[in-house]
């Protein structure tokens, strides 16, 4: 038995949230627990993880999609519809329709709906613990003539921030 974990981190264009990638992780960690196996659905940025459009769904038993609003609309029609022969789960997810007109989930334990509410799952979490990092940037001196490197350390520090997980916090002086 496998499963796919999706969400709107699984769509391009499609803005995953913070909460969004904080419960796929706390589900991920409940399937690890729990000895399942899994493939996450990831698209640019993100790495790692599979494309919901090139695996194959003969290879999952249930897909789990977690969390963010969810509505009967692109592309979220088309990605059920890819998985309609796996059993559906939906987690943390706030139903935009009302059940009685639209309800995919062989089980839904939603965040609300037309049915009930519950608290959200993002609650469980831990975030990451990051490095706070405060920023400051200076204007080019060209009383420096030739010893300026501003340049050469902006590109150095945009490739350092691009490349760590971080918080920025610009500092004006």
């Amino acid at each position: 038995m496998k499963l796919l974990v999706a969400g709107w981190f699984s769509f391009e264009h499609m803005g995953a949230s913070a909460g969004d990638l904080l419960t796929r992780d706390l589900v991920c960690g409940w399937l690890d627990q729990a000895g399942f196996s899994y493939d996450v659905a990831l698209v640019r940025p993100f790495e790692g993880g599979v494309d919901w459009r090139s695996v194959s769904p003969e290879d999952y038993s249930s897909v789990v999609f977690v969390c963010g609003p969810l509505g009967n609309g692109p592309p979220v029609a088309e990605f059920l519809d890819r998985f309609n022969q796996c059993q559906l789960l939906g987690l943390n997810l706030s139903m935009l329709e009302s059940l009685d007109h639209w309800n995919p989930f062989d089980l839904l334990i939603e965040r609300d709906s037309s049915a009930t509410a519950r608290p959200d799952l993002t609650f469980l979490t831990r975030p990451k613990q990051v490095p706070i990092v405060g920023l400051v940037r200076i204007d080019a001196q060209p009383e420096y003539e030739n010893k300026d490197c501003r340049e050469q350390a902006e590109t150095m520090i945009e490739h350092l921030i691009s490349t760590k997980e971080m918080a920025i916090v610009p500092i004006d002086t």
